[in-house]
């Protein structure tokens, strides 16, 4: 008995891998996309459009009036900089001081992260955020020279302990850089722009955030696979930093499960919360908490995982099954929201790769008014 299930088990490990595989296919070809990305955008005359950007805005703003000249602050607000949390946003980075060398007309976007985004924090949580930023310099310097810092951040790590509740992080990121993780799937990059616990959004950034449902695809749900299965190798590997830290297997298997209900969410085509429900958050905190015990031993926890996967691998088969023909999409979608694989008013088929069109559209449009 116990060796059939240890066959079944391989097997459905082997099965879970080569799917994994399988939706990994369109990773490889990363290079490739960033590269199409970037030649994209240095393609397209930039000093051209930011010159029509400067008379289309020059028609737009009323003249002021005689003698008179508008303030810094109204050019400020025409640009949306003054928009809700601005004073924070400026609060924090003089609190972060000479660490982070962004100006507050940089910033884009301004989020305490972590597990205070996830609304799963505790007292001994870090104040950890992220920022994106934005160079004022062209596109073309930024793309072809990379003489400019991309990225800033500075992190603490303890040894020996879990209590970090003094510590002050940050992650301070180009929105050139950034965008290269998002449509590579990211998904750390791509929760920002569903997140509901923000301190600071400009006008560009709002805008930026109408395209997020162009991010969902094949290739995120495959990272957030990847991750998933990641950690849940760390939770067997009793050689792993899991096994060797305090509080780490804990850890682990909160960041597994966290990404394994939005991946669920995602895979029936609907949007993922990065907060969790209420059902949700109690579990994984009594994981937090532990002890991982009874009903959270580990072994138990990672049959959980693993039948998730599974979950998510037979729901994205049915969905390709579902579309591949339009004569039986109506009957075969029916009998798969029947039996509960898909929610109601799901997509069934997510697009493979991000369209990069109106992300460069985007930019372009961002350092013109650089």
């Amino acid at each position: 008995s116990s060796s059939s299930s240890s066959s079944s088990s391989s097997s459905s490990s082997a099965a879970l891998a080569s799917s994994l595989a399988l939706n990994m296919r369109a990773v490889g070809n990363a290079g490739k996309i960033l590269d199409n990305f970037k030649t994209n955008l240095l393609s397209r005359k930039f000093e051209m459009w930011k010159n029509k950007r400067r008379s289309k805005n020059a028609c737009e703003h009323a003249p002021v009036a005689a003698g008179g000249r508008e303030s810094e602050d109204d050019d400020d607000a025409k640009k949306g900089r003054h928009t809700r949390g601005f004073e924070d946003m400026k609060r924090i980075l003089q609190t972060l001081g000479p660490k982070c060398p962004i100006k507050a007309e940089q910033v884009l976007f301004l989020a305490r992260t972590g597990s205070y985004m996830y609304n799963l924090h505790n007292e001994l949580s870090d104040q950890d955020y992220t920022i994106i930023f934005k160079h004022q310099d062209s596109t073309a310097l930024y793309l072809a020279s990379k003489m400019l810092k991309d990225e800033f951040r500075d992190h603490t790590h303890r040894v020996g302990t879990n209590d970090k509740h003094d510590v002050l992080e940050f992650t301070a990121v180009e929105i050139g850089k950034f965008l290269e993780h998002v449509i590579k799937g990211n998904a750390k990059q791509l929760e920002l722009f569903f997140a509901k616990r923000l301190i600071y959004e400009s006008t560009e950034w709002t805008k930026l955030k109408r395209l997020r449902m162009r991010l969902l695809t094949d290739r995120a749900l495959s990272q957030y696979l990847g991750f998933i299965n990641l950690n849940l190798n760390r939770s067997r590997d009793k050689k792993s930093v899991a096994h060797t830290r305090v509080n780490r297997l804990e850890k682990v298997y909160y960041y597994a499960f966290h990404k394994l209900f939005d991946a669920e969410r995602i895979s029936q085509g609907l949007l993922p919360l990065v907060e969790p429900r209420p059902h949700e958050r109690e579990f994984i905190m009594r994981i937090r908490r532990g002890p991982l015990k009874g009903a959270l031993a580990p072994e138990v926890l990672d049959a959980e995982i693993e039948s998730g996967l599974s979950r998510i691998f037979v729901r994205s088969i049915l969905g390709h099954i579902v579309t591949k023909s339009v004569a039986c999409a109506a009957a075969a979608t029916t009998s798969v929201k029947n039996s509960g694989w898909i929610g109601k008013g799901a997509r069934t088929r997510r697009p493979s790769e991000v369209e990069i069109g109106p992300f460069c559209e985007w930019l372009l449009d961002l350092r013109a008014d650089t």
